[in-house]
Parts: C-alpha cells; sequence; structure tokens
C-alpha cells in the first residue's frame, strides 16, 4: 500500500488541485490510536511517521487538544488536513499531514473516554512537555501538587463502583487537570469495560519517559479503588521513546508564505526542520500482552531493546550543545542558534564538547560520526529560527540532565578539561554579566559562588576542587570575551 503522505507539487496552482483531490478522495482513517497533546509538534512529527508506515491509512489518529478549541475547529474545516512545511537550508518543501482523523478539544472528556475503552484503538501517546508530567525532582509523581490531589480526589468518586465507571461517559462534567488524571480516566474506563491490553508511549523530552510515566500512573492508581494498578500492571505496555524535531511556532507571516506558494491558506500548517528521529523501546514479551502497533520500522522508527544510548545521544550531543550554544550565543549577541553556531569560536567550542559527550555513548563509532554531520548541518541552518533566548531558560534542570552527566564521566575518567565545563561556565558568564549590567560593576566569579552553583547541579563536582577552579577560570575568560565586545 502506497504512502498516504503526499508532497505537493511545484505550482500554486498544481498544489491547491492536488489538495483538493485528496480531500475528495482520501476516506477518512480508521481511529485507532488516541493521542493527548494535540500541538505543532505532534502534527511534525509522530502524526507524520503514521503516515507514512506502510499501513498507516489503517491507522487514524484521535488527537485532543490541552484546553485550546480553535485548533479543533480549524482541523475539523480541513478534513483534519495540515500543510507541513520542512524548511531546509535552501527552499521549503511542503507536504499534507493525512494521520489526523479526529481533532477534538481538551474539554471533550466523553470522546476521550470512548477512545480509550475502545478495543480498536491499542496505541496512547502523549505530548504534553515535561511540566504537564507533574513530576518530581526524583523522577517521582508529586503526590503534593494540588491539580493531582484534585484529579485523584474526582477520578476517587468516579470510581468507587464499576457499576458507576460502566455509566454513560457525559456522567463526568470537566475533564481532570492534569495529563496523569485524564490517562488514568481512559485506563480506568477500558479496565471496566474489560478491554484489551494497550500500549502508552511518551513522546516528551523526559530521561527514561516510559519507565517514569508507568511509575507515576501506578503510584496515581494505588490512590483509587483496588483493581486498575492490578489490571495495569499485564495489559499496560509503557515503552521508552526518543524523539526529535525542531518545530518551531507557526507565524501569521508563515501562513502568508504558505498561501502565496501554495495556494491555500491553512492556519494549522506547521513549520519543521527536515531531519527527524523516532526511537520506540521493543513492547514487553511477557504473557498476554499483546498490543497490535502500526509499522512503525517502515516509516523510519528505530525499534530497540535498549534506547538508552540513543536518549543519552540526543541530551548530550544535541541537547548539551544546544544549551553551550544558547549561552555562548548570549555572550557573543547573537539571537539564534544559527547564528552561534556560524560563530568560529562558538562553533569550535561546540566541537569540542562533542569530543567530550561522544566517549560516553554507547553507539558504534560510524553512527556517532554521522550523528554529529547531521547536527552539523541542522545547527547551521539559518531558516530555523531558534531563539537562544528560549534554549537557555530552565538552567538548572537542563544542564543538570544535559551536562552534569558528561561531566561527571570527564571527570572519573580524568581526562577533565575546559570543554567539559564550558557549558556550566558560559551559564555562570551569562549570570555574572547580567549581574554587572544591572550594578553597572563587574561581578566577580568567586570560588565560593562558583562552589555554590555547582552544588545546585551535583554534589560531588561542587567538591572537587579540580572542577570549581576549572569552571571558575573558563567562566572567567567567557566573560571577559564578552566584555570585550
Amino acid at each position: 500500500m502506497s504512502s498516504p503522505l503526499r508532497v505537493l507539487t511545484s505550482t500554486p496552482r498544481a498544489r491547491a488541485k492536488a489538495i483538493a483531490r485528496l480531500l475528495r478522495a482520501r476516506p477518512r482513517p480508521p481511529v485507532r490510536i488516541a493521542h493527548l497533546g494535540l500541538g505543532a509538534f505532534h502534527r511534525a512529527h509522530q502524526a507524520m511517521y503514521i503516515a507514512r508506515a506502510a499501513d498507516g491509512a489503517d491507522w487514524g489518529i484521535r488527537a485532543f487538544t490541552g484546553h485550546d478549541v480553535r485548533l479543533p475547529a480549524l482541523l475539523a474545516a480541513q478534513d483534519c488536513l495540515y500543510t507541513v512545511v520542512q524548511r531546509g537550508p535552501d527552499r521549503d518543501q511542503l507536504a499534507v499531514g493525512t494521520a489526523l482523523a479526529d481533532a477534538r478539544p481538551g474539554g471533550d472528556i466523553a470522546a476521550w473516554r470512548a477512545v480509550c475503552r475502545d478495543p480498536r484503538t491499542s496505541l496512547i501517546t502523549l505530548t504534553v512537555t515535561e511540566a504537564g508530567y507533574h513530576l518530581r525532582g526524583d523522577g517521582r509523581l508529586n503526590c503534593d501538587d494540588p491539580a493531582v490531589l484534585a484529579d485523584l480526589a474526582a477520578l476517587s468518586r468516579e470510581a468507587r463502583s464499576r457499576e458507576a465507571l460502566s455509566r454513560d461517559s457525559a456522567r463526568v462534567g470537566a475533564a481532570p487537570a492534569t495529563a496523569i488524571g485524564r490517562l488514568a480516566l481512559g485506563l480506568l474506563d477500558r479496565y471496566s469495560h474489560g478491554g484489551p491490553p494497550v500500549a502508552v508511549v511518551s513522546c516528551d523530552n523526559i530521561a527514561g519517559n516510559g519507565a517514569r510515566l508507568r511509575a507515576a500512573m501506578l503510584e496515581f492508581a494505588a490512590g483509587l479503588p483496588p483493581g486498575l494498578a492490578t489490571w495495569m500492571e499485564p495489559n499496560v505496555a509503557f515503552p521508552s521513546s526518543v524523539v526529535d524535531r525542531i518545530t518551531p511556532a507557526t507565524t501569521s507571516g508563515d501562513v502568508a508564505v504558505i498561501a502565496a506558494t501554495a495556494g491555500i491558506r491553512d492556519e494549522a500548517a506547521v513549520i519543521t526542520e527536515p531531519a527527524s528521529e523516532w526511537v520506540l523501546e521493543d513492547l514487553p514479551a511477557g504473557p498476554g500482552l499483546h498490543v497490535g502497533l502500526p509499522d512503525l520500522r517502515s516509516a523510519g522508527v528505530t525499534m530497540t531493546a535498549d534506547p538508552l544510548p540513543f536518549e543519552q545521544r540526543k541530551l548530550w550531543m544535541l541537547n548539551g550543545a544546544h544549551t553551550l550554544l544558547a549561552y555562548t550565543g548570549l555572550l557573543r549577541g547573537h539571537a539564534t542558534i544559527a547564528q552561534a553556531f556560524a560563530d568560529p569560536l562558538a562553533r569550535t567550542w561546540a566541537e569540542e564538547w562533542w569530543d567530550a559527550a561522544s566517549r560516553h555513548v554507547g553507539l558504534p563509532a560510524e553512527s556517532i560520526a554521522a550523528y554529529r554531520r547531521e547536527l552539523t548541518d541542522r545547527f547551521a541552518n539559518p531558516r530555523i529560527q531558534h531563539l537562544v533566548t528560549q534554549v537557555a531558560v530552565d538552567p538548572l534542570a537542563k544542564l543538570a540532565v544535559r551536562v552534569l552527566p558528561v561531566l561527571r564521566r570527564e571527570l572519573a575518567s580524568g581526562r577533565l578539561d575546559a570543554a567539559a565545563v564550558r557549558p556550566v561556565a558560559a551559564w555562570l558568564a551569562v549570570t555574572a554579566v547580567t549581574a554587572s549590567s544591572a550594578t553597572a560593576g563587574a561581578t566577580a566569579l568567586t570560588a565560593d559562588r562558583v562552589r555554590g552553583a555547582l552544588r545546585q547541579l551535583d554534589a560531588e563536582c561542587a567538591a572537587d576542587d579540580q572542577v570549581v577552579a576549572m569552571t571558575r577560570a573558563t567562566a572567567g575568560e567567557l566573560q571577559a570575551l564578552a566584555q570585550s565586545k
């Protein structure tokens, strides 16, 4: 069966005719996937992989927003078709996304319950951002969070009896406030109706996302009436996944360009880069857990028994370098990652970071080399406007998972040098330069200040005098470099 994805032709008139043919001829794919988090990333990433699968026409997605009601209406008016603009360094390639069968606002809890308990649904995916999981710093569910507590209380009332669960879906008046609560409600309905096994896949950038989501769901289910957690153990798989595709926000200017070049006005269009990756852990082979999935391998998904090396490669090499370039870009007056990477000095620093990080990724050397070449092309793409100010937010959380693991490994190997500490040093230099600007005087990066900052990230590194000295010296060099511009 040919892929339902159609690359649009070159002229506006031909493109408009191609879309018209799709609208007339394309049958809605049957719903077999439920998705929570209908945003640009989902439409540019998972939905496109499903569309490219050899059996993609048999795997429609019913997707739900968080709270947005405008996007589902826009998509419904277009038969759930939308434009995907792959923005290369020289030109755009336009395609039509065809995997969505239905788009719903997050408040349509009746539709959510219905698709989760439908025995034809065998895959539930989520893109709700890291904050949407309400996890604590140790990765466990934050059961003290008021939103989590409120959802738990509401679902406890709902689940007091099997009879209550089997009543009409409209019985629940409001959607749970958290993604964990919504997922629990959907699984409660599936359990209460004797539904078959299902796979739940987090597609958010969280280390070990499958294991963490499974632990959070079991902890949440433990606060509900007995039965759900026991049913989940053998009937719900939580494979980990690694996802990657830069998807900037679509602007009104983008919509105007699409209208001029494609002959259509599509306010649901998504802008993305050509590169994309999806790594998915193999489903467990336990007795009774038989879950059908799309032919994801045919769409380019890497299926593996161990996604950890792929996760480390992305977090340390891509995200770690992004963080380094964001802070060095701020220091050297660059607005985007591409501008920072075009700076010969900042690019050298990024490559030195790759040298350090790649030594600790458990993948073949040729795979690492190919990945570095791909990152070079991606970072250099001037038409992807990845702002350094956006990448630089939330430094403690990002440095802790993107940089500190490499720094610890370099320290343990006895190979510590400036490259390993430079992302942290660049962050410290930015804070020092910012403070100096605010006070109209130089802010000294004392050893105590550097040690205190490191302590927020890693107590072991903060206690190591060599790490403190190397970080302080490197930050001072970067601070002086910024002030000399």
